[in-house]
């Protein structure tokens, strides 16, 4: 869930699977926090208190999402309840503070959101923690200049943090800094090797450095690692498409449509694909295809009517 709730917000269909899963998981907190009884080792203890805290900030952050109605007000306040859980049992932070005042707002609790929001100025940050919670409150907001400086602060008092390191890379890939998001990147990877969108990032930015045979590994290792993830196989494709191998980049589509990927990307693609292979027919199918699931796709268009005058 936070890989695909990573810096882009999700629509409010998506909102309200993931603040069903984050409610799933707080209601077993309390089996984290014990470990059954047995004392956990103390960083352990650290990492999952931080994951509670970020899991009641990341349902406030979805309960502002556009999910409707009864609905929405039935989950702003259940994140407002969550919210008062973790500071009771981890303390507040500004991100914390941030994140009532706005859902208080929202439910037009006025009190409440002057409070919060004063006390979220007042705050500075306290650890590791707040540094990666204020990071990415901004990297979602799209300030990636306070983002980068949030997140580095992060990353410097715990170098090998998983989280921090992979938003520390998705700032920096934003702001198309790819030699910093290969190094976050790698962190990531170091801590976690078995974490195929990593790779797939990764991929991306040796992709950008014109790096093309560290990139064609990381690709190759992204769809190793985890065959359903249909971006991958669209990145990968749309990677060998530049590379001149239309036939790969075909295979690669085509398994991205059967794995779910939006199908005007994937259309697209492959018509140019065949554009390339000389097979206008084909090309102009796609290209329609990409027209008939998004009227708006611009180059779809233009690509079509290119086809059409030749």
């Amino acid at each position: 869930m936070r890989f695909e709730w990573a810096a882009d917000a999700p629509d409010a269909a998506n909102a309200q699977t993931f603040l069903a899963l984050c409610g799933e998981v707080w209601a077993t907190r309390g089996l984290f926090l014990d470990a059954n009884g047995r004392p956990m080792p103390p960083d352990l203890d650290r990492q999952v208190r931080e994951d509670l805290l970020d899991l009641a900030i990341l349902s406030a952050d979805l309960a502002m999402r556009t999910i409707p109605g009864v609905s929405g007000r039935a989950a702003r306040r259940e994140a407002l309840r969550r919210l008062d859980e973790a500071e009771a049992l981890f303390g507040t932070s500004a991100e914390l503070e941030r994140q009532r005042a706005a859902l208080a707002h929202a439910e037009g609790v006025d009190d409440l959101t002057r409070a919060s929001t004063a006390r979220a100025a007042m705050r500075s940050p306290q650890a590791a923690g707040d540094d990666y919670r204020a990071g990415l409150s901004h990297l979602r907001a799209g300030e990636f200049a306070l983002a980068a400086l949030a997140l580095e602060k992060a990353c410097k008092a715990h170098p090998q943090a998983f989280w921090p390191n992979f938003h520390r890379g998705l700032c920096a890939e934003r702001t198309s800094r790819h030699l910093d998001a290969v190094e976050a990147f790698s962190m990531c990877i170091a801590a976690r090797a078995e974490s195929a969108p990593c790779y797939a990032h990764r991929a991306r930015a040796w992709q950008a450095l014109g790096r093309a045979d560290r990139a064609d590994r990381d690709y190759d290792r992204a769809v190793e690692l985890d065959p359903e993830a249909a971006a991958s196989w669209i990145n990968r494709g749309a990677f060998r498409l530049g590379a001149g191998r239309h036939h790969e980049a075909i295979a690669d589509l085509r398994t991205a449509l059967r794995a779910g990927g939006d199908p005007a990307t994937v259309h697209y693609n492959l018509a140019l694909s065949y554009q390339a292979l000389g097979d206008r027919a084909s090309a102009r199918s796609h290209a329609q295809a990409a027209l008939n699931h998004s009227s708006a796709h611009a180059a779809a268009g233009a690509l079509l009517a290119d086809l059409d005058d030749e």
